[in-house]
């Protein structure tokens, strides 16, 4: 379905949804600070090797933490792409919009939210792991 856009409030909801892409991206800026602090924590680990601790769960952290920052630099360039493509809604209102507007919006806003909980996840587990280095005998590196 489209509609012509000469209502001034359709107007404002399109300059709305261009401000709360925008702000994602900030989010996104928070997110990728997360990820360097992660790292940051992660470096101070001492080998599993040397502590007699599985690999596996220092290997599970690294790939999580790729993972994520692949996520972000997908997502970077969505929001990007999504904000070029309602700039010309907004400069003019005679153009045609359709429901796929407001659907990729929803769909990044629930990536941006998922990402979100990965990293607070992330976060979470990572202080666990990195609580039983600080409260054992070894010092961490």
């Amino acid at each position: 379905m489209k509609t012509t856009l000469p209502d001034p409030e359709l107007e404002f909801e399109l300059q709305e949804l261009y401000i709360l892409s925008k702000h994602w991206m900030q989010d996104i800026s928070f997110i990728e600070d997360e990820i360097r602090f992660f790292k940051t924590i992660f470096d101070k680990f001492p080998d599993p090797a040397t502590i007699n601790e599985p690999a596996s769960a220092a290997w599970e952290f690294k790939r999580r933490i790729i993972q994520q920052e692949g996520n972000i630099d997908n997502l970077k360039a969505r929001i990007q792409h999504y904000l070029k493509s309602l700039e010309p809604f907004i400069n003019d209102q005679q153009k045609l919009i359709d429901l796929e507007l407001i659907e990729n919006f929803n769909t990044l806003g629930t990536e941006i939210k998922n990402l979100f909980e990965s990293v607070k996840q992330t976060k979470a587990e990572l202080f666990i792991y990195a609580e039983r280095f600080m409260t054992s005998e070894k010092p961490v590196q």
